[in-house]
């Protein structure tokens, strides 16, 4: 085998730094890694979408479901869709647009019900990842909104919230995954 050119040596070394912390076995540490290489590169629109879809993922494997989003033999929708509307209809509580109560009537599923309950009671996260799906929305229209943020607002705003969501998530990962508690996986 030849000896490696000098310069690339040293560079996928560099890049081999670089990504290291994408390769862990945990989805969530990796996700986290994932979303500050991209703030770290400038990817501003990947950041908000990878922090957007990650609380999913959590909920996801902290039920064991299937966070890839396929339907189970059987199920109307996927169990990421019910996380994905379980989120929804959590920030519309908060937003004070819709009400608990109101779910309840529309709904008779135990399962969604109990779901948005458990959001709800991680209250400062949902409300970082509702900020973060805002600012996602308004990078995903293009400017086309009401009142539209500047790309430097949204780099600038990103980069403060990923601390605050870095510790919620981790804090809501660890503590499921410490307790095992996982009570809506057989529902």
């Amino acid at each position: 085998m030849r000896p490696m050119f000098r310069p690339l040596k040293v560079l996928y070394q560099k890049m081999e730094e670089d990504i290291s912390g994408l390769a862990v076995q945990d989805d969530i540490l990796s996700g986290l890694a994932a979303i500050e290489w991209c703030i770290n590169h400038g990817l501003t629109q990947q950041a908000y979408t990878l922090a957007s879809e990650l609380y999913t993922t959590a909920i996801c494997l902290k039920y064991k479901w299937n966070p890839y989003g396929k339907k189970e033999e059987g199920e109307e929708i996927s169990k990421r869709e019910l996380v994905d509307r379980a989120l929804t209809a959590a920030m519309k509580i908060i937003e004070k647009t819709h009400s608990m109560d109101q779910y309840r009537e529309q709904y008779r599923d135990e399962k969604y019900l109990s779901l948005i309950e458990m959001i709800l009671s991680h209250r400062p996260l949902l409300e970082v990842l509702h900020q973060i799906r805002d600012y996602r929305n308004d990078l995903n229209h293009g400017g086309w909104r009401p009142t539209p943020l500047s790309s430097e607002t949204l780099e600038k705003n990103i980069v403060e919230l990923f601390g605050q969501y870095r510790s919620l998530l981790l804090e809501f990962w660890q503590s499921h995954v410490e307790s095992g508690e996982n009570d809506l996986a057989t529902k």
